[in-house]
């Protein structure tokens, strides 16, 4: 019986992880030590066809941009954050490539990398 239930969680377990994104890691252009106030770092993950942005908080006039290996831009957008998933949709020529990602808010500016294949 333990061998059953055991092996129903590993394969429910394996299907969710399966579907989760890649999560982008998010740099800073200034040192964190400098700032006297709280800010929040929004997550982004990779999706594949769709970059998913989310933030704890409501950031509002966030321009984000995200750029293929040779610098061209594919995507610039100015969004405003929420908890819910803010969706930055990669077009289909650009599919399958290296890319770098921009995020300015406020005096932030915060830059990631990320492969989609």
């Amino acid at each position: 019986m333990n061998k059953k239930v055991l092996m129903t969680f590993l394969v429910v377990a394996f299907r969710i992880t399966s579907h989760a994104g890649n999560i982008v890691t998010l740099n800073s252009s200034f040192d964190d030590r400098d700032r006297n106030h709280r800010y929040e770092i929004p997550v982004v993950t990779d999706e594949g066809s769709e970059i998913v942005i989310t933030s704890d908080t409501l950031v509002s006039d966030v321009r984000v941009i995200i750029k293929d290996v040779s610098g061209t831009v594919i995507s610039d957008e100015l969004l405003t954050l929420h908890p819910s998933d803010n969706i930055v949709n990669i077009p289909e020529e650009y599919q399958n490539d290296k890319y770098s990602i921009e995020l300015y808010y406020d005096e932030n500016c915060l830059y990631g990398y990320f492969t989609n294949l």
